[in-house]
């Protein structure tokens, strides 16, 4: 994709993005999940044009079960389905970084950073979870996986994606909370800002080092 290109791409991604976050901020509606799911189709699109290979097929695969996941959490009654879906897409995510590993002392500090942070969470969380504590914790396993292969991974982007996969588990944690521990009044906005920008994160990041890889060849 060029640079014209994708600013237009851009200025899409944040228009569809806010538009979201302001109706869910407002007044949801049955439909809206809709235009909550276009910007992650846009960011297929920006992997469509923008990678090759096995790491397009990865990236597609990561955020086609993202957006999956968005649609039925919109949905009654098919919050485990939808939880089930962005499971996968953290399972794919981790399994791509990790791919790209490479130990360091960078990579292990981030690791038991990750690692401290959802444990806390999950102190606070899981006794309130019931009958879903079983899969709550097999996926802070996936996405602290995930948050852990970010920190490993052998590239000067490690940064970009790092953040990102950080910001995904405050999203996600921002999700457990309103769920079972407090409902409060922001979160579907907060959810909304993390989730969207995590995602825009990495997939930036993977594009990056996908093109400084190439260009190296």
């Amino acid at each position: 994709m060029s640079p014209h290109i994708f600013k237009y791409w851009l200025a899409a991604f944040l228009s569809f993005s806010t538009a979201y976050i302001v109706i869910r901020g407002i007044s949801p509606f049955d439909l809206d999940w809709i235009i909550k799911s276009i910007p992650i189709f846009l960011l297929m699109v920006l992997c469509q044009q923008s990678l090759t290979g096995n790491t397009r097929k990865t990236m597609l695969l990561a955020l086609g079960f993202s957006v999956t996941g968005d649609i039925l959490l919109s949905l009654n009654g098919y919050f485990i389905f939808g939880l089930g879906s962005f499971l996968i897409a953290q399972l794919i995510y981790a399994a791509f970084f990790f791919t790209q590993f490479k130990f360091s002392t960078r990579g292990l500090t981030w690791a038991l950073f990750i690692i401290s942070l959802l444990s806390t969470a999950g102190y606070f969380i899981l006794p309130k979870s019931g009958d879903l504590s079983f899969v709550v914790v097999l996926y802070m396993i996936a996405i602290s996986s995930m948050a852990i292969g970010a920190g490993f991974r052998q590239s000067n982007q490690f940064l970009l994606i790092a953040l990102g996969a950080l910001i995904f588990i405050s999203s996600d944690t921002l999700i457990a909370i309103n769920k079972f521990v407090y409902e409060f009044s922001a979160a579907g906005v907060l959810i909304m800002t993390t989730y969207y920008l995590a995602q825009l994160m990495i997939t930036l990041g993977v594009i990056r080092h996908s093109k400084q890889y190439s260009d190296l060849s």
